[in-house]
């Protein structure tokens, strides 16, 4: 065993692969329930100004308040005909301004490229950020300069193995290696464009827009009030929006719903694992560090949704998500009473029948920071 002492950051390693993107606001105060449409006008959000050059610090209303991120405008009908399009394997920063304008004239293929593309540059971003620190770790590392008010982080290995720190350095650099050429010298101040596009995405029914607006909204924790108007947006529709995902038949939306109603919900990087345990009172100090993802926060604690999602998770879901379905519903069945497990067990079934009523199930959405083995889970069988 060897050990390398790393000055600085807390949470650093043992604790990595939390979802990319935080956000923490209070719990809505009226419930969109899944299962029941919000209102369908076909909404949109525009004058988002992007790219490099954006500030959007310099914008202000008349009277002198910060203008929205997201403003409303009458929507326009999808092109009939396939617009020209900008070759795929142009840079984002060479494409972006005639993708976004044909995304605001309403052309699906544009809105799902930039979903796509703006969410790779997202994690070439969080690369680089990670690649940075990686390597001020291992200078640290190597040349230990006491400080006040520093903690210590003992990095601990097996002889022969690669450390955290040697998988934490290798993990960045293959992310930003892996979206340069997409991605290298693109910006996108507060994450602008990628919320514009996730709702857009979301506005039109597509997948991918649906689970990545729910599951992995453009919000940050930080800047809440200042985003506001995205919260809002976020509150009144992304439980809807996860239902039109089960209506295409998506046993990720399952998953997520069934996760995002457990009133007992670990963070995920702080669940016991093989061979590794955190102490209780460690795992509580920890805890504070890692607010509820923002679907949790929406749909808050209810015992008897989550046991009639995993209950429907566990016939519809790939093999690790029904493993955990299974384990929930042990979990939750002494919680409740026999009449709610039957009422819970009846609407799982009917929704069951409702969405799922055949072998077909839709594609799973990568979402970023997620651990790779689950982004890429097979669709599951009835």
């Amino acid at each position: 065993m060897r050990a390398s002492v790393v000055l600085g950051m807390v949470l650093l390693a043992a604790l990595g692969g939390y979802a990319v993107s935080r956000w923490q606001g209070s719990p809505a105060a009226a419930k969109v329930e899944a299962g029941h449409s919000a209102a369908t006008t076909a909404e949109t959000s525009a004058q988002a100004d992007t790219g490099a050059q954006v500030s959007g610090d310099a914008q202000t209303a008349a009277t002198g308040a910060r203008t929205s991120f997201v403003a409303d405008v009458p929507n326009t009908a999808t092109m009939s005909a396939p617009p020209a399009m900008p070759p795929e394997s142009l840079p984002l920063t060479q494409s972006v301004a005639q993708l976004i304008e044909l995304m605001r004239s309403g052309s699906r293929e544009a809105t799902l490229r930039l979903l796509r593309q703006t969410e790779q540059c997202a994690l070439y971003h969080q690369g680089g950020l990670g690649l940075g620190m990686a390597l001020d770790l291992d200078e640290a590392t190597r040349n230990p300069q006491p400080q006040d008010g520093s903690v210590a982080i003992l990095f601990n290995d097996q002889d022969g193995e690669k450390s955290q720190l040697e998988k934490m350095t290798e993990g960045a650099a293959g992310l930003m290696a892996k979206h340069e050429q997409q991605c290298a010298g693109f910006t996108d101040p507060d994450d602008r464009l990628r919320f514009e596009v996730q709702w857009r995405a979301a506005l039109l029914g597509e997948l991918e827009g649906l689970i990545l607006f729910s599951v992995s909204p453009a919000i940050k924790l930080e800047r809440a009030i200042e985003q506001s108007d995205r919260i809002e947006r976020y509150r009144e529709r992304a439980l809807s929006f996860l239902t039109q995902a089960m209506a295409q038949h998506s046993a990720q939306a399952v998953a997520e719903l069934m996760e995002a109603y457990d009133p007992e919900w670990i963070p995920p990087p702080l669940r016991p694992q093989a061979g590794k345990s955190i102490p209780p009172g460690m795992r509580a100090l920890l805890a504070e560090g890692f607010p509820p993802p923002p679907l949790r926060q929406v749909a808050g604690n209810d015992a008897q949704a989550a046991y009639r999602y995993a209950q429907l998770c566990e016939r519809v879901c790939p093999d690790q998500q029904r493993s955990a379905a299974t384990a929930l519903i042990e979990r939750l069945r002494g919680s409740l009473a026999s009449a709610e497990r039957e009422l819970a067990e009846r609407e799982a079934q009917r929704l069951r029948e409702q969405y799922f009523p055949d072998a077909h199930r839709a594609d799973w959405v990568a979402i970023a920071g997620e651990p790779a083995e689950q982004a890429a889970s097979a669709p599951g069988t009835p």
